[in-house]
């Protein structure tokens, strides 16, 4: 069988031989091959050729086990062919695949234009049982160079069994073994590549690389791979552009986040600080167009209502008396000004009591008005309501730089690690970096920091984070890591470009199928350390929250409201203003400029007879159609006496809540009804 019509099986013998070098060998029928992985089984030339055949029981020594007793891989029997890419994608459906043991071959199989599945073939890929994935890296033995001591990635212990950080003899002394969290990880990866990775050894960075990169010892050990000094590094090494054009890098292992660390915001405890959270509900500028809203109320309800009966009501005199009297007109306009006071205060105690009033006997702009109004209180309370526990309940933190662009912004210096120089001046221009060039780390510039060389810093969390004896410094500093990220470095390892993929390889599978990573190796670190003596995350740090946990209404959250309330205010100022147009020319009002409500007596006539029924022992005579209280309350002037108008020479008008202030019965206001007493008094 030579494959389906479409995708037929080609002839792949001369691809094969250009193969050269460690991966020919002699078969075992004394002719020459190919090794299908370095260590692997030697197969002939025409390996996937010559048809539909099962190739690897016939070729792959690891598929003939059945000869010995052992089990045969499923895939082994399976038959398959290479073929031709381009024609089976354009002429054909059959699942075609690159080449696993020969890439950048142009190679391609197919085991479904034989007729069969290539499940078998990837399930064995995905197992990791294939020869090619097994002995990626042939069992080979390494030397690898730590570039320095930091807890807990990387250290040393003496002969009393203490801790060693720093770079003397002992860690020169290649016999004195390394430990730490990145040692035991490289180590693991060692154990579940079954023997693919056939062992590591440590040593110490040359010293002429310290030299040739006096300001990291961690790029001094990657001059050392480059040069061949050491087949890798291991330790948490950035990938950085200098870095990357000097040697190859595995996958990376994580991703280091470099963030702000800021000195820690001391606590506000103040009077004034304490009383200003009843307002922070609110921006400044909300609550000035709380006060403008409540103001243009209380002005457009002076001037919706009857001016001259609130003048009365409150200061004992109408304005129309008041002018008639020859009263200045500073009087005049002090009388206007009080009532819009008085209107000031009236809405803002509705607003305050999230309600407003309800006076049946309003006009209909009036009423108009308080609905826009009634809405925007509705609104405005219940939202300053829902905001306000969040903000009473807070501690509060003195102002502080919480952002790297708040630094920015503030001019403020900050100290960095020198290896991420490039990376962070391109990112952030404007910043002013301090970098530490003295080798000694992330010491190094905590150091400068102390030195007073900087405001803040810049710090990778995942370098420094599980080193508590370093993050105790920070504590004894009041340092604390804030959440603003300056930049992200993926953090792997250096090695030779001929065994870096296969590290990488390893890399994978180990945390996939066996949870090995750096992330479980720091977790059961902490489990086993504990943690440093200090919070060092801001945001940890109860009561302390960053910018936008709290975040104040502004006018544009109440906009929509505001609109409402505008909108029913001028429906009511064009229809005050029709009214008023309408009553100079007819003195009339019209339909709506009039009491909303149904009356069969004005108020002055309510007032009498609610008078003349209060006095039962009034029997005086009617005279004339009129009583004798009524016409002495007719004669007399009424009596007032308010702070506006005192002085002033003016025919008191009657007021009819007095002029029946002493009547006699039933029979008395019936007898004033039929003569027309009190229409003629009113």
């Amino acid at each position: 069988m030579s494959g389906s019509l479409g995708c037929e099986c080609v002839d792949a013998t001369s691809k094969l031989q250009t193969l050269a070098g460690d991966r020919s060998c002699e078969t075992p029928t004394g002719e020459g091959g190919v090794l299908l992985s370095l260590g692997g089984s030697c197969v002939d030339y025409s390996y996937g050729s010559g048809g539909c055949l099962q190739h690897d029981l016939i070729h792959d020594k690891d598929c003939q086990g059945g000869l010995n007793g052992t089990v045969v891989p499923r895939h082994c029997p399976q038959p398959w062919c290479y073929v031709e890419r381009d024609e089976c994608k354009r002429y054909s459906e059959e699942e075609i695949r690159a080449s696993d043991f020969f890439p950048g071959l142009g190679l391609f199989y197919s085991y479904s234009t034989c007729g069969g599945s290539s499940e078998a073939w990837m399930d064995h890929v995905e197992n990791g049982t294939d020869p090619i994935q097994k002995n990626v890296l042939n069992g080979g033995q390494f030397l690898a160079a730590v570039p320095s001591l930091q807890l807990p990635n990387l250290f040393k212990l003496d002969t009393a069994g203490n801790t060693v950080l720093d770079k003397g003899d002992e860690y020169y002394d290649d016999e004195s073994p390394f430990y730490g969290v990145y040692i035991n990880y490289v180590k693991d990866l060692v154990r579940v590549s079954n023997g693919d990775i056939g062992g590591l050894n440590f040593t110490h960075v040359s010293k002429a690389s310290n030299v040739e990169h006096p300001s990291s010892s961690y790029t001094a050990a990657v001059q050392d791979v480059a040069n061949g000094l050491v087949d890798m590094a291991v330790a948490p090494f950035w990938i950085t552009d200098q870095r990357l054009a000097m040697t190859s890098y595995t996958v990376p292992l994580v991703y280091d986040k470099t963030v702000l660390v800021i000195p820690m915001p001391g606590s506000k405890k103040s009077l004034q600080f304490e009383t200003a959270k009843v307002l922070q509900p609110f921006t400044p500028w909300l609550w000035v167009l709380v006060v403008l809203v409540v103001l243009t109320a209380a002005v457009l309800g002076v001037w919706f209502s009857d001016k001259e009966k609130l003048a009365k009501k409150n200061y004992g005199k109408s304005l129309r008396k008041l002018r008639a009297g020859g009263v200045k007109k500073s009087k005049s306009k002090a009388v206007y000004s009080r009532l819009i006071v008085d209107g000031f205060l009236e809405k803002g105690l509705f607003f305050f009591s999230a309600g407003v009033e309800r006076d049946e006997a309003a006009s209909l702009p009036q009423k108009l008005l308080m609905f826009g109004f009634g809405f925007f209180i509705l609104i405005s309370v219940s939202a300053y309501v829902a905001n306000l526990a969040a903000f009473l309940v807070q501690t509060g933190t003195d102002e502080y730089v919480g952002t790297m662009q708040q630094a920015v912004t503030a001019g403020m210096v900050i100290c960095a690690h020198p290896a991420l120089e490039d990376l962070l001046v391109r990112n952030w221009p404007q910043a002013k970096f301090e970098f530490d060039r003295s080798g000694n780390e992330w010491q190094g510039v905590l150091d400068l920091y102390r030195a007073g060389g900087c405001d803040v810093l810049a710090v990778g969390r995942e370098d420094n984070m599980l080193d508590n004896e370093l993050m105790n410094q920070f504590c004894d500093e009041g340092l604390v890591f804030t959440d603003s990220l300056i930049v992200e470095t993926p953090v792997a390892l250096p090695a030779r470009p001929d065994i870096a993929s296969g590290l990488s390889y390893w890399i994978f599978r180990a945390e996939k199928y066996n949870g090995v990573s750096i992330a479980n190796s720091a977790k059961k670190y902490v489990e086993m350390n504990g943690s440093p003596k200090c919070e060092i995350e801001l945001s940890n740090l109860g009561g302390i929250k960053e910018a936008d946990d709290l975040t104040s209404l502004s006018p544009k959250n109440m906009v929509f409201p505001i609109i409402f309330f505008c909108a029913f205010a001028l429906f009511a100022i064009l229809l005050h203003v029709f009214d008023e147009r309408n009553h100079k020319k007819t003195g009339k009002h019209t339909l709506a400029g009039r009491r909303s409500t149904l009356e069969l007596f004005d108020e002055k006539a309510i007032a009498a007879i609610g008078s003349i029924l209060k006095d039962p022992e009034d029997n005086r005579p009617v005279k004339g159609g009129m009583t004798d209280a009524l016409a002495a309350a007719l004669a007399a002037p009424a009596q007032h006496g308010t702070d506006i108008g005192e002085n002033v020479d003016a025919q008191a008008e009657p007021d009819c809540n007095d002029v029946l202030e002493h009547t006699s019965n039933d029979a008395t206001l019936q007898e004033l009804l039929e003569s027309g007493a009190i229409d003629e008094a009113l």
